[in-house]
């Protein structure tokens, strides 16, 4: 009880730093700590954040871990494992809920501003489809289906089925690589091919097909202000273009940067 006024002192400062200045003026260790005070109220944080810094590598580690993970680090209690889960949660929330006013797509980057952030954190391999009206406003954006690590079922049916209920003239799909890079696989693209052609046969357009590493799912890498989003477009990729349709205005569209 004798510390209680300095650790008490202590996080009132780190809380006025955190004010006045900015969370970037924070370490990560200070980052973690100050986060870790609204779930330990009466215990000094310094020690656990530096143990799930060394336990998981980074502040995208920590967060990106399990709850039975964190649960494993000596000091973490039940309350602290909810809120980091929480906190990472609401930030992909934040951004889903950012783009939930139709917004209208011309570029490729601009796609890509809406479909990364929703891969934040993601573990698993996963399929994220937005459906495009024919001025390229945004109709519907999640994701359609969840893999594992290493690879994703994609049924072209539930996405022509999604672009129908839609009335979708246009639709753009990704899908990340997790801890890998966004190289393309043979199944990637007989996928790609096979979905652009049913498309094609009820007049939707299969615009693109974005390739998400694993590296663009840290939240520090996410920056919409001045994107560094990092991802590849296989319909600019030269040996694969012909995957895609090349009539009609959309693809141009976004084929504008």
């Amino acid at each position: 009880m004798e510390n209680h006024p300095i650790h008490e002192g202590h996080r009132e400062r780190l809380k006025e730093q955190f004010l006045k200045n900015g969370l970037h003026t924070l370490t990560p260790y200070q980052a973690l700590e100050l986060l870790l005070f609204f779930s330990i109220p009466r215990k000094d944080t310094n020690p656990l954040a530096h143990r799930l810094l060394d336990t998981f590598g980074s502040v995208s580690g920590v967060f990106e871990a399990t709850y039975e993970d964190l649960c494993r680090v000596p000091g973490m209690t039940h309350n602290a494992a909810v809120l980091i889960l929480l906190t990472l949660q609401t930030f992909q929330a934040y951004y889903k809920d950012l783009f939930k006013a139709a917004p209208r797509l011309t570029s490729v980057q601009q796609a890509a501003e809406l479909i990364v952030p929703h891969f934040v954190g993601e573990r698993q391999e996963r399929v994220f489809l937005v459906c495009l009206d024919p001025r390229c406003s945004v109709l519907y954006a999640d994701f359609v289906s969840e893999g594992d690590c290493t690879c994703v079922p994609l049924s072209a049916r539930t996405v022509v089925a999604l672009a129908i209920r839609c009335n979708a003239a246009a639709v753009i799909l990704a899908h990340n690589h997790p801890g890998a890079y966004a190289i393309p696989s043979a199944d990637d693209i007989v996928n790609t091919r096979e979905l652009s052609n049913m498309l094609h046969s009820v007049n939707v357009t299969l615009l693109d097909h974005l390739i998400i590493p694993g590296v663009a799912t840290a939240p520090e890498d996410l920056d919409l202000t001045h994107p560094r989003l990092e991802y590849v477009s296989m319909r600019k990729s030269p040996s694969l273009a012909h995957l895609f349709s090349k009539s009609g205005p959309l693809p141009s569209a976004l084929a504008r940067r």
